[in-house]
């Protein structure tokens, strides 16, 4: 459902709530997943876009993303905002 960056690996949490630590950067993974399902919302964070809950107006051009089964927000920073509020249709 998400990737998050460790130092020089990743955690990936899937549908299970299972924690995986790989030791890949974040930025390899881009061009690995399926682009109609993954997106970057942060410097250190990749997210499934199949399982967002909910998507509200954090701070100016920043969002906070809630995915479903997760209660800790995601926030999405300026740089990424623009390209979720694309593929989201916001």
């Amino acid at each position: 459902n998400y990737i998050c960056a460790k130092d020089v690996y990743t955690q990936l949490y899937t549908s299970e709530s299972k924690a995986m630590l790989v030791r890949k950067p974040l930025k390899e993974w881009i061009p690995l997943l399926p682009e109609n399902d993954f997106i970057q919302i942060h410097r250190s964070t990749i997210i499934n876009l199949n399982v967002i809950d909910r998507m509200k107006l954090h701070t100016k051009g920043t969002y906070i993303v809630y995915l479903q089964g997760i209660d800790t927000p995601f926030s999405v920073s300026r740089t990424y905002a623009t390209d979720i509020k694309k593929r989201m249709i916001i």
